[in-house]
């Protein structure tokens, strides 16, 4: 009897030890998931979810349809484990598991989705029409710090972030117009909203036909007959802005250029000076740019001692400045003696180069109401050419020198390839040119007058006929008796 209880007792250790061990063997992990730390949403759209060991993947993944939020892995053997979760639009949630001591249940497997910031942005409770200035919608977090910026476009007043959950501020700014939300709280779930709405629009625009010299004046608007803005606008500011709320207003510009007299939509006025208006209605951003037309014709001639250009004029360029700023050039043409140019009001100087000569003229056109007219005069011309062969295609070592009478004034030695040369003089001289190339056994002199400037081209290929006659004794040769040599 004792041996028969001592072998029962036996059997049921062993017994419970078999439990046990089976127990162990077969551990489960289970629980639910969420996102950002809330029950998903009817947008939801389902889950895998694996488990892994040491990067390795153990069992069949589990699938959870929306809407569903468990998941369980049964018979699992003790050990240490990860459960990954993935979501169709990217969101990723893991879990670090120990079951070596047993099962782990109810656990929550959070997937962190990005979540989705929408709103609108409006002026004055409309979508930002056609004139609309630009801007930027920017998105900070409580750190200050931009996570996002969009550019806020004319047509469109709907706007979408995906954000990582947090707090937020949108700011949206345009032509320094600036407006904020409120702080936006996406710490959990997955959606928020913003609503902005620019409560003036903006009357903007350029001053065009003012470009390189930006006008100065007094820009006015009237609400009746109350004037509510005054501006004053600087020389060199191109542009102007003005912020409005929704309503009728006059535009007037007033501005004290000369040349604005009879300019597009200018008048003068009574009291001195020129003024421009427009009357509007605005209730979205309004772009007028302001017709600025500064413009004075000047006609620069060009002249040389005094005399239009002719046909021997060699050429060179004009250019005009207004400090150290070049505003415009055209070359110098011969033959051709006035430039037109369209300037600006202020100060010019004018220089003309042509063969190392250089000469300029000062304009001020800061009060000019019409075309001003301008005189550049060379004081000296230019004698200049080319040597011209068809049976050389090179001229060696040619020289060329200006003489008066047998002193030479100036030489040009070693011509270049094309065989140009040149000289300064004084006008209405006359002088004696040589050219003189060994190699080819020449050397040619020539008298030539100056007036203005001269062309005139030495023929490498000229020859010279020479006739003559023999005699004997001052006699003629008697034919036939003549033994001839």
């Amino acid at each position: 009897m004792k041996r028969a209880l001592t072998l029962l007792f036996i059997m049921v250790i062993i017994i419970g030890m078999t439990g046990c061990a089976k127990k162990l063997t077969g551990t489960t992990i289970s629980g639910i998931i969420k996102e950002n730390g809330q029950m998903p949403g009817e947008d939801f759209p389902g889950a895998v979810v694996k488990l892994t060991k040491g990067g390795q993947a153990k069992g069949e993944q589990v699938k959870i349809a929306p809407g569903a939020t468990k998941w369980s892995f049964a018979g699992i053997e003790p050990g240490v484990y990860e459960v990954v979760g993935e979501t169709p639009r990217g969101s990723r949630a893991t879990l670090s598991v120990d079951t070596i001591n047993g099962s782990s249940k109810g656990l929550v497997l959070d997937f962190r989705a990005a979540v989705v910031l929408s709103g609108t942005v409006k002026e004055q409770g409309k979508t930002p029409g056609v004139d609309w200035p630009g801007g930027m919608l920017i998105v900070k977090n409580t750190y200050g710090n931009v996570v996002e910026g969009r550019e806020i476009k004319a047509g469109l007043s709907e706007y979408e972030f995906s954000l990582q959950p947090g707090k937020y501020v949108v700011i949206a700014e345009s032509l320094g117009r600036k407006i904020q939300s409120s702080a936006i709280d996406l710490s959990s779930g997955r959606k928020g909203s913003f609503t902005l709405d620019f409560q003036e629009s903006m009357l903007f625009g350029d001053f065009q036909g003012a470009s390189g010299v930006a006008p100065a004046c007094l820009i006015q608007i009237l609400k009746g007959t109350e004037i509510i803005v005054n501006n004053n606008v600087s020389e060199g500011q191109g542009f102007y802005q003005i912020p409005l709320a929704k309503g009728d207003y006059l535009l007037k510009v007033l501005s004290n250029y000369y040349s604005l007299e009879g300019k597009q939509g200018w008048k003068a006025r009574s009291s001195g000076g020129y003024e421009l208006n427009r009357a509007f209605t605005i209730d979205q951003s309004l772009r007028f740019d302001i017709p600025f037309d500064l413009t004075i014709q000047a006609t620069i001639t060009v002249s040389e001692a005094g005399l239009p250009l002719e046909q021997g004029f060699p050429g060179g360029k004009i250019e005009i400045y207004n400090g150290d700023k070049l505003i415009d050039s055209k070359p110098l043409l011969a033959g051709v003696s006035d430039y037109a140019f369209s300037l600006l009001p202020g100060k010019y100087v004018v220089k003309a180069e042509s063969f190392e000569r250089l000469e300029s003229a000062t304009m001020d056109l800061s009060n000019a109401k019409e075309s001003v007219s301008c005189v550049v005069d060379f004081d000296e011309v230019v004698l200049h050419g080319r040597l011209l062969s068809n049976i050389n295609s090179t001229i060696p070592n040619a020289t060329v020198r200006l003489k008066s009478g047998d002193q030479v004034v100036d030489a040009m030695p070693d011509v270049n390839e094309e065989g140009d040369f040149w000289f300064v003089v004084g006008p209405n001289t006359t002088w004696t040119l040589e050219t003189d190339i060994p190699e080819l056994g020449f050397l040619k002199r020539s008298s030539i007058s100056v007036g203005q400037s001269t062309a005139t081209h030495v023929d490498l290929d000229e020859k010279i006929r020479i006739e003559g006659r023999i005699t004997e004794n001052d006699l003629l040769p008697i034919p036939g008796e003549f033994p001839g040599g």
